[in-house]
C-alpha cells in the first residue's frame, strides 16, 4: 500500500484530511512535522516600469473602443 503525504494548514489547532477507502481496514500512523512553505520569487518589474505620456480624452477613447465591439 502506498504511503500518503498531505500538506495541511491547521485551523484552531486541528488538522483534517480524507483517507482513501482502502485504508479504512488498517490502523494508520499519522506523523506531524512543520514545514516552511516555499515562497515563490516575485518578478522585479523595475526595469520596465514607466509612465505613458498621452494627451487626449480618456472617456472619448473608451467609448470609441467600446463601439468597435
Amino acid at each position: 500500500m502506498p504511503v500518503l503525504e498531505r500538506l495541511v494548514q491547521p485551523k484552531r489547532n486541528r488538522v483534517s484530511f480524507e483517507v482513501p477507502k482502502e485504508y479504512s481496514r488498517y490502523v494508520c500512523k499519522v506523523i506531524l512535522f512543520p514545514v516552511e512553505e516555499e515562497k515563490k520569487p516575485r518578478y522585479d518589474f523595475s526595469d520596465i516600469v514607466g509612465k505613458l505620456r498621452w494627451k487626449g480624452d480618456a472617456v472619448k477613447e473608451q467609448k470609441a473602443l467600446r463601439d468597435e465591439w
